[in-house]
């Protein structure tokens, strides 16, 4: 799905959610996936609550854009926030062993 929206161009959303629903069922039946079964995979409350509680997390966090991390619930940090990518991945992987150690 990456390499669709980021490499292929293919944004995988329209207007609304049933144009949304249309156009990713298409994709993931190009890619293997029963389309019924893409349908109420979309459809379900499991996804429902995921959804939901991915909303709350960025909107508790701040998160405005991608790529962020949050480390054990304590920590948020994104690529201008510490700098560049390679000095955020760099302090992940320090709050993580930190954390570790704890």
């Amino acid at each position: 799905m990456f390499d669709a929206i980021h490499r292929g161009g293919t944004p995988l959303v329209a207007g609304d959610d049933e144009g949304s629903l249309a156009v990713q069922r298409d994709w993931a039946k190009a890619n293997g996936v029963e389309p019924t079964a893409f349908t109420n995979a979309w459809n379900s409350m499991s996804v429902d609550v995921k959804l939901r509680q991915a909303d709350d997390l960025a909107r508790r966090y701040r998160v405005e854009g991608t790529p962020a991390m949050i480390i054990n619930g304590k920590y948020f940090t994104d690529v201008s926030m510490a700098g560049g990518v390679e000095q955020m991945l760099a302090l992940i992987n320090d709050l993580v062993a930190a954390e570790t150690r704890r």
